[in-house]
């Protein structure tokens, strides 16, 4: 299944109260009457169980427990990262730093501006990219990404929230295993019976 932002309310987990009626979490009653929980220990215990059921709290903590690595091909997405820090590095290191333009309200200093060497300079930065690339790939190519998925799709009964059933894959593993799950259940819609008669003659006849 692809990320998605899956939501649960605290009504859904706890059910709704009125505020200064009783507590959502251990039903005591409450002081505050703008509040819905009896103590600030309620409120941590609300906090703690619907951090287990917010989507983004789980997948950082399935991605931060896979080492950042998917789970079918090994891409280790930490490693590219060091990998795209240090050809950044490197090229500030070659390249000089980019001459300051002046202020477009300022007509002198554009009259006395290089810009003769701020072309040469962009010259410089792009040649230099363009080796970088040919030698290492483009490390300002964004479609390499990390998304978790359901190893037992949530339409199948798996559980959205229990990090049992989920693992961190990269995009690629993502689509392809999206893909192969909904050709098998394309299949299997297509095999299924459309009416009763076509289930009767399939039986044989009998009804069996």
């Amino acid at each position: 299944m692809s990320d998605r932002n899956l939501t649960t309310s605290r009504s859904q987990v706890f059910g709704d109260v009125d505020c200064g009626t009783e507590c959502r979490v251990c039903g005591r009653g409450v002081d505050d009457g703008r509040a819905k929980f009896c103590s600030e220990y309620c409120r941590r215990i609300a906090r703690a169980v619907m951090d287990l059921l917010n989507w983004s709290s789980v997948r950082r903590r399935v991605i931060e427990r896979d080492d950042e690595t998917c789970q079918r091909c090994s891409l280790d997405y930490a490693l590219i990262r060091r990998a795209t820090d240090h050809i950044r590095e490197r090229i500030d290191e070659r390249v000089p730093d980019r001459p300051e333009t002046p202020s477009m309200g300022d007509p002198d200093a554009i009259e006395e501006f290089d810009w003769k060497a701020h072309r040469e300079w962009g010259e410089k930065l792009r040649e230099y990219r363009t080796a970088l690339k040919e030698r290492y790939g483009d490390p300002w190519k964004r479609d390499i990404r990390l998304e978790v998925d359901h190893i037992t799709p949530i339409s199948e009964g798996g559980h959205p929230f229990d990090p049992a059933n989920l693992q961190t894959l990269c995009s690629d593993c993502h689509q392809q295993k999206t893909s192969a799950e909904n050709s098998v259940g394309e299949r299997d819609e297509q095999s299924r019976p459309e009416t009763p008669l076509t289930e009767f003659l399939l039986s044989g006849g009998d009804g069996r």
